[in-house]
């Protein structure tokens, strides 16, 4: 799995996420944390390209090994909006990435219009083109991977509208794609549904990687 921390595009480190590896290893599915510049030092279309350049790397340095190292990428808040770009990107070089088994998005941002005109805009400074290029729901993929939108019940409103919305507007052209609740869980503790054995995103993870690939 790859897993691609939050924190506003301007927070945090994917050394503060190692958690989230902890089920998974006792699995024996590895974990790769993605991390990124943090704004305002990068705008974000550059974070974008970052994350593309270390899935690319990742997946790449793979290779080697053979048909065991099929990845499913994850992120979470902001990180679900940088693997939902991704997503977009892979889906129109899909033969670059043909070991990439589907999606795990937890309480991402899917639509940047309503960040541009809160306090984090400051350092973002984020402008009408990135509203447009950057919006994961304005980013349609249109790859056959299974891929989950999934959020806490105790969500703020605005993060389940927009993975709500983004799933909507997405599966007129995705086949297959769930919006996944989790009980109880808020913005934070819903990792601990991917972190823990058992848990509603850890599994789902472990299906993704377990499904044959298709011909």
């Amino acid at each position: 799995m790859f897993f691609i921390h939050g924190g506003y595009w301007q927070f945090n480190s994917k050394e503060e996420f190692a958690f989230v590896a902890e089920g998974l290893l006792q699995s024996e599915i590895n974990v790769a944390l993605l991390g990124y510049s943090l704004a305002p030092s990068k705008r974000l279309s550059e974070i974008v390209g970052e994350i593309a350049a270390a899935c690319r790397s990742v997946s790449e340095s793979l290779e080697p090994f053979g048909a065991g190292y099929d990845w499913v990428l994850a992120g979470w808040s902001a990180g679900a909006h940088l693997a939902a770009t991704q997503l977009h990107h892979l889906s129109a070089t899909q033969r670059h990435h043909p070991r990439l088994r589907g999606a795990v998005l937890i309480s991402g941002i899917y639509d940047l219009a309503p960040v541009q005109r809160s306090y984090l805009n400051a350092a973002l400074d984020l402008t009408d083109r990135d509203i447009e290029e950057l919006s994961p729901i304005r980013l349609v993929p249109n790859g056959t991977w299974p891929l989950v939108l999934s959020y806490g019940d105790r969500e703020l409103p605005e993060l389940q509208r927009q993975s709500e919305d983004c799933a909507a507007v997405w599966s007129r052209s995705v086949p297959n794609i769930e919006v996944g609740i989790v009980p109880g869980a808020h913005h934070y503790s819903v990792l601990e549904a991917l972190a823990q054995p058992g848990g509603f995103l850890f599994t789902k993870v472990l299906e993704m990687l377990a499904a044959q690939r298709p011909l």
